[in-house]
């Protein structure tokens, strides 16, 4: 079985997420049977306007010869597969801010909606 690991690539950043895919790709490749990579998707989060078009750049990435899919973070997990798990290691802060909703622009309160979206998940997925 072919398990293709998705998540986030920050340049320069590396933190327990980052340890946490290469650990499970190293636990997934000593599994007979089990061949597994990790793809690290380019991530910027700042200015938020660039937010849709990461979130476009991974829905719209097609993945080939894969036959099991595990996301780890926003936006990484939005990449479709039929046979995806996501094991959600950080939700986008940015979208659940602890500032109520009543003072927040409508441009952030339109940020927010896309990534809560509930069309990012899809019926085949799991969620772990």
């Amino acid at each position: 079985m072919k398990v293709l690991v998705v998540n986030n690539a920050a340049p320069f950043i590396r933190g327990g997420a980052e340890e946490l895919a290469d650990q499970l790709v190293l636990r997934l490749n000593a599994t007979a049977g089990v061949e597994a990579e990790l793809l690290r998707i380019p991530f910027r989060w700042e200015p938020a306007d660039c937010i849709v078009e990461q979130i476009l750049l991974n829905l719209k990435l097609q993945l080939y010869e894969v036959d099991r899919v595990i996301g780890l973070k926003f936006p990484a997990y939005l990449i479709p597969h039929s046979k995806k798990v996501i094991w959600l290691l950080h939700q986008f802060r940015q979208a659940w801010p602890e500032t109520t909703a009543r003072r927040l622009c409508s441009r952030t309160l339109r940020l927010q909606h896309l990534v809560r979206m509930p069309s990012c998940w899809s019926r085949n997925q799991k969620l772990i």
